[in-house]
């Protein structure tokens, strides 16, 4: 059996460019090595995540290739081993209690622009317009 190709839609497609240009922007670790995968779990959002392979194709955060991974729900997450976690739509308290928890592993969090509003987000979109915009928050992400 052949793999589901998954379209991407143009709206996914802009959310998608701006997450792969907001990841040029972190600052990753000093011990983490050029040339080691950078993992980017996309929680459930095939469409989104499909958009994301496509472009981060050539972008290469701190020297890394970036590897896209679907996942169907949170509770898949520690399969994933991700150093990024993308969020979407949710309950509010779920979204919550997850991103404290991936906070706390030192794991970067980002809104896709479905995500309830959470403080403890590092990175979230907004929707301007046909765009979106990346909101960063400092004190967040420097615990990771």
């Amino acid at each position: 059996a052949g793999a589901t190709r998954v379209e991407a839609q143009p709206d996914h497609e802009a959310r998608a460019a701006t997450i792969a240009q907001a990841l040029r922007f972190v600052a990753w670790a000093r011990d983490t090595a050029p040339g080691t995968d950078l993992r980017v779990a996309v929680v459930g959002n095939t469409a989104l995540g499909a958009a994301l392979r496509e472009a981060c194709a050539a972008v290469q955060p701190g020297g890394r290739t970036v590897v896209v991974v679907d996942v169907a729900s949170p509770s898949q997450l520690d399969g994933a081993r991700a150093a990024v976690v993308v969020l979407g739509a949710m309950p509010e308290a779920q979204a919550t209690a997850l991103v404290a928890s991936l906070s706390r592993r030192g794991v970067v969090t980002m809104g896709d622009g479905d995500c309830p509003e959470n403080r403890q987000l590092m990175i979230n979109l907004r929707a301007s317009g046909s765009r979106y915009r990346v909101q960063a928050n400092q004190q967040t992400a420097a615990l990771a």
